[in-house]
């Protein structure tokens, strides 16, 4: 099976609504797999390996290990047709300027490594950068670097678009 018909495959019992699906689950207002693929699952703590994390790294993010301990890895991301978003935390909550373009990074592979050319335009990506506080030093190299900020909610900011020579978005 190609690549791309396995992620498909593997999308769409994480992101159909109804059941056999882990995000009919969240619909249903669950917290953690039921023992069944069902709504009201009889068990609401069910013992096993149900989680998908393996497929992000490995099918999404193509994170694939070729030695023992990840002594040697190959990184050959594909992203789902039907998955258009990136989204990066940083574990520790902090977040510098080299977190923002590593997060812009993936998102470049994401989109330059597509099965065809502009199979993901890029004004259908989403970068979503999540921390706890507003990333003060952070804002302020970017806006040295000419890219403004914008709050658009209370607490929500947002990279605004740097003009290019001409005046015109980019």
């Amino acid at each position: 099976m190609d690549r791309r018909k396995q992620r498909t495959g593997k999308v769409r019992p994480i992101l159909r609504e109804t059941h056999p699906s882990y995000y009919a689950f969240i619909l249903d207002g669950e917290t953690m797999l039921g023992e069944y693929w069902e709504s009201n699952p009889r068990s609401h703590c069910h013992d096993m390996m149900g989680h998908i994390i393996e497929w992000y790294y490995n099918g999404i993010a193509g994170i694939i290990p070729e030695a023992p301990g990840f002594a040697k890895i190959t990184i050959r991301p594909h992203l789902p047709e039907s998955m258009h978003e990136l989204e990066y935390k940083n574990p520790d909550d902090a977040l510098t300027i080299d977190d923002y373009y590593k997060t812009v990074g993936y998102a470049c592979l994401y989109k330059g490594l597509g099965e065809s050319v502009d199979q993901i335009p890029a004004d259908e990506l989403t970068i979503s950068i999540f921390r706890e506080s507003c990333p003060r030093e952070m804002f302020k190299t970017m806006k040295k670097m000419g890219l403004e900020i914008e709050e658009r909610y209370p607490g929500i900011c947002g990279k605004g678009r740097k003009d290019d020579r001409a005046g015109r978005q980019k």
